[in-house]
């Protein structure tokens, strides 16, 4: 099965009443992602609000290019959106949607077993 490309759009409240529909798109750039994935360790609501960035094509147009600061990228979003009215409630939400989008497919899960050392030994032993 493959991951999901897009999302299906979600309706944001703003300050003017209008709101905005926020379609999430998975970025292109193999290394912004693992950015963002990477720094969900160090502070999680930012690394949302970078994936969100990256992901929103709205929102990338609103904002400088990204440039391989995952955190300070996830602080300029949250000052843009929450300056629109935005709530960091939807910033985290659809946040976690574009860093689930990000995350996809970054490593498969044979890659994953064998760099975490679960894999079988050699021979087919696991023991």
């Amino acid at each position: 099965m493959t991951e999901p490309e897009a999302t299906a759009p979600r309706r944001i409240s703003t300050r003017d009443g209008q709101g905005r529909d926020v379609v999430l798109v998975r970025p292109r750039s193999f290394a912004a992602r693992y950015d963002v994935a990477a720094a969900g360790a160090d502070n999680v609501q930012r690394a949302c609000a970078a994936a969100l960035g990256l992901c929103w094509p709205w929102l990338t147009r609103q904002l400088k290019p990204y440039d391989g600061k995952a955190l300070a990228y996830g602080g300029h979003v949250i000052d843009l959106l929450t300056d629109q009215g935005v709530s960091m409630s939807d910033i985290i939400t659809n946040g976690l949607d574009a860093l689930r989008l990000c995350t996809d497919g970054l490593v498969d899960g044979k890659e994953a077993e064998t760099r975490a050392g679960f894999s079988a030994a050699p021979g087919g032993d696991s023991t």
